[in-house]
């Protein structure tokens, strides 16, 4: 008899935890745009978005103010598309906002908007659908792809639809995916994702955050947001190098994520041709291309032969696409590298830039589009 009561305990507490994950998974699925209120949300034709109307965000949720969505007669406006690097400096360094204070200070008052369209997490399809939704809005007269070298081939997939619910990444397939009262049905568990995520998270900043305060007491630097433990960093930027791998790429390795990547620049120019908006890329270079004692570390470190690899390989890649479809492009590497002998232009182990390295392209930018910039006096 006690063994009998053991085991209907035992059943009851196994159904009525199934119950209560059960319960918290629909809860999850049903009320998660009131319960879970961060950085990104759900969005059905980009995957996700960053939410707007924060104290960073505009209505877009971009990493910038709100323009009018109607030009200022004799206005000239630049809109840019990327990444992460569009967020690098927040609202008050990004190198959109410094190229736009140049403007203004050229200028003498605003007559050239720069406006900052980018989402992290986004490669270049992601790019194009987010040009279409939200960015032509805003009637430009030039758009500039902000390519990052670093990871914008290594991120494209064909069947890749990235969305944020419940405040957790989940990466699925386009072709599967199902929405039910407006939000998307997937098998993994969300309670079990959120969890994992977290955990993942705090492990990451727990050891970021010992080897950050020692860096900071030795080096006397400023508090810096962001910071990886230095082997993860590593492991970045190892990965970011692969793509450089000669014997691989002449074997067409990456031939199919180099395709998928041009043939979406073709699309954005096609598109921009029909909309009769100029088209510039932008190239941004991977902090292993610019610091060469990282570079040496990295081969170091994971035993790579120097002599197996191109370091320049992305830049050349795209650009000689560029030239073949007629597209402008700035590629900022070798400033960069100038520089970057000098001074650090990249945050600490963060992979993105620093104050300076965010003024610095702005700075090569300003060079590059006055020239071109048309701006006159509304009568």
């Amino acid at each position: 008899m006690a063994t009998r009561g053991k085991a209907k305990t035992i059943v009851f507490a196994v159904v009525l935890a199934v119950l209560v994950f059960v319960s918290i998974e629909v809860l999850m699925f049903l009320f998660e745009p009131w319960f879970f209120r961060g950085l990104y949300m759900y969005d059905p034709d980009l995957g996700y978005k960053v939410r707007p109307n924060l104290k960073t965000t505009n209505r877009f949720g971009f990493n910038d103010r709100d323009y009018p969505l109607e030009k200022e007669p004799g206005t000239y406006r630049i809109l840019f598309l990327g990444d992460s690097f569009c967020w690098a400096g927040g609202s008050d360094h990004n190198y959109t906002i410094a190229l736009e204070r140049m403007f203004n200070r050229h200028f003498g008052r605003h007559l050239v908007d720069v406006i900052n369209a980018g989402y992290p997490m986004t490669w270049t399809r992601e790019q194009r659908a987010l040009l279409e939704k939200y960015g032509l809005q805003y009637k430009p007269d030039l758009v500039v792809l902000a390519f990052f070298a670093g990871n914008d081939f290594q991120d494209a997939d064909p069947h890749r639809k990235r969305i944020v619910v419940n405040d957790t990444y989940f990466d699925i397939d386009r072709r599967d995916e199902v929405i039910l009262f407006g939000r998307p049905l997937f098998i993994q568990s969300r309670l079990l994702s959120l969890i994992r995520q977290k955990i993942r998270i705090y492990r990451v900043m727990r050891t970021a955050g010992k080897e950050y305060r020692e860096r900071l007491k030795r080096h006397k630097l400023m508090p810096m947001r962001g910071l990886f433990p230095k082997p993860t960093f590593l492991e970045i930027e190892r990965n970011r190098l692969l793509f450089c791998h000669l014997p691989t790429y002449e074997k067409g390795g990456q031939d199919e994520k180099i395709d998928l990547v041009l043939s979406e620049v073709g699309k954005i120019k096609s598109l921009l041709d029909r909309e009769e908006v100029e088209f510039m890329v932008m190239m941004i270079p991977d902090e292993f291309q610019v610091d060469h004692d990282l570079r040496d570390q990295v081969m170091e470190t994971y035993d790579l032969d120097p002599s197996e690899y191109d370091e320049d390989l992305m830049q050349t890649v795209l650009a000689g696409y560029l030239d073949e479809l007629d597209v402008e492009w700035l590629d900022l590497l070798p400033e960069f590298r100038d520089a970057g002998r000098e001074k650090r232009l990249y945050k600490l182990h963060d992979t993105h830039w620093n104050v300076k390295g965010n003024h610095l392209a702005a700075e090569i930018l300003f060079r590059h589009l006055l020239p071109v910039v048309e701006v006159s006096d509304p009568i």
